[in-house]
């Protein structure tokens, strides 16, 4: 799954995830065979670290995102 978009003051933003990074591993794990909806889930929980593998044109970034619950 790649990345359609980063909110200002999200978790994601200060891991410093770009719009338009794929990410290809989830604590280890490769997202193939992940649907988008499971993928939303786990990220969906509050208080949670996960450590996230991107790709980033040709190269890998590995960044961890801890998870909060986001007002909207």
């Amino acid at each position: 799954p790649f990345v359609a978009g980063v909110s200002d003051s999200s978790p994601a933003r200060e891991a410093g995830i770009e719009r338009g990074d794929i990410l290809q591993e989830i604590d280890g794990r490769t997202t193939t065979g992940r649907s988008l909806e499971t993928i939303r889930k786990l990220f969906r929980q509050a208080g949670k670290v996960y450590k996230l593998v991107f790709l980033r044109g040709q190269k890998k970034i590995t960044v961890n995102l801890r998870t909060r619950e986001l007002l909207t």
